[in-house]
């Protein structure tokens, strides 16, 4: 498990032969984040302390350790410690393309943590423990094939008993649809060439 320092520490994790993930993990933590949003499914847990994770219709979450919260791909959120005091966290990030083909050839699950259009959190010791230990496995020095297995059986059984679940429609950003066509009509437009 990860290391409880008395100080703030934060570790990363990315391997170029493992481009669908990265993980970062922090201890001890006072940093705060505007709400913003990623183009990976990220999935994140309290490893110590408290923190409000916003993003979900509502208004705040209080998240406790061992909770945990899966965020899909371009839904605003932020999570930050509660007032004056610090938490300690491990965040995973999964391309999102790549996680869409791997549950398409796995099949759905219904009782599945993962899901394109819902973020869902959760207090599931089991689900926090598994979580945990891949992340152990993906800082360890184990080979690129068991860090790959390690993560592709976490995704597998990532699922939980529904009663254990909150369940929140996505949040997208506002006219995000609209900043989309307004890029491409701009795309399409010919610059004219410039005179002789």
């Amino acid at each position: 498990m990860f290391n409880r320092h008395s100080h703030h520490s934060a570790e990363f994790w990315r391997d170029p032969a493992m481009e669908h993930v990265e993980t970062r993990r922090a201890c001890h933590s006072r940093a705060c984040y505007k709400s913003h949003s990623h183009p990976t499914f990220s999935i994140g847990a309290v490893d110590a302390g408290g923190s409000h994770f916003t993003g979900v219709s509502g208004g705040p979450s209080a998240l406790h350790p061992g909770m945990m919260v899966f965020i899909p791909a371009g839904c605003v959120h932020a999570c930050n410690p509660l007032p004056n005091d610090c938490w300690s966290y491990q965040m995973l990030h999964l391309d999102a393309a790549w996680l869409r083909q791997l549950l398409a050839e796995t099949g759905p699950s219904s009782a599945g943590l993962i899901r394109e259009n819902e973020i869902r959190l959760t207090d599931n010791q089991t689900v926090y423990a598994r979580f945990c230990q891949l992340n152990d496995t993906l800082f360890s020095a184990a080979t690129t094939e068991d860090k790959n297995a390690a993560l592709i059986e976490f995704i597998g059984d990532c699922a939980c008993e529904n009663d254990r679940v909150e369940t929140f429609a996505a949040q997208l950003p506002q006219g995000n649809g609209a900043l989309a066509r307004v890029i491409s009509q701009l795309q399409e437009i010919e610059t004219p060439a410039p005179a002789a």
